[in-house]
């Protein structure tokens, strides 16, 4: 967004933290969720959270919303990146059985390591514009569900 967004958003920094300022109460409202989707595996969660997420990535790279409807969008995104995070690492924990403080700690590796390429891949793509990229993060979300219920397959914790 700060990159490439819709003109009117990128390069604002009070339109950027207006934006990010809209997704609080979805992520307030995770902890409260939670409970209630608990009967559903942490694998399934995660991979339809991150189905979720790539299915809002894509529309909002594909799409001219205007402000009201990307804020609207993207409390919806920060809503399921807020669920998978934690679905995902019980899934780790769960498939690593007795190698569980092992596992956790590459997937926390791995999770600043992107956090940390993100930006680097951000700025990559800008000059591909905006509906590009934002294609490409659905790509990687989609994937990322998909290799979760690969890894889940045919375990309890499906």
């Amino acid at each position: 967004m700060q990159l490439e967004g819709p003109a009117g958003i990128a390069g604002d920094p009070s339109a950027l933290l207006t934006l990010r300022a809209t997704a609080l109460p979805d992520i307030a409202a995770i902890p409260f969720v939670t409970p209630y989707l608990t009967r559903f595996s942490p694998a399934r969660r995660a991979a339809v959270m991150l189905g979720a997420a790539a299915v809002i990535a894509f529309v909002v790279g594909v799409t001219a919303l205007g402000v009201a409807g990307l804020a609207v969008l993207l409390a919806a995104f920060a809503f399921a990146i807020g669920v998978t995070a934690p679905a995902v690492i019980e899934t780790v924990g769960l498939l690593a059985g007795p190698a569980r403080a092992t596992a956790v700690s590459l997937f926390t590796f791995f999770l600043f390591t992107g956090a940390s390429l993100g930006p680097v891949a951000a700025s990559a793509a800008a000059p591909y514009g905006f509906a590009a990229l934002m294609c490409g993060v659905a790509g990687v979300l989609a994937l990322g569900g998909g290799l979760v219920l690969i890894a889940s397959s045919g375990r309890r914790i499906r």
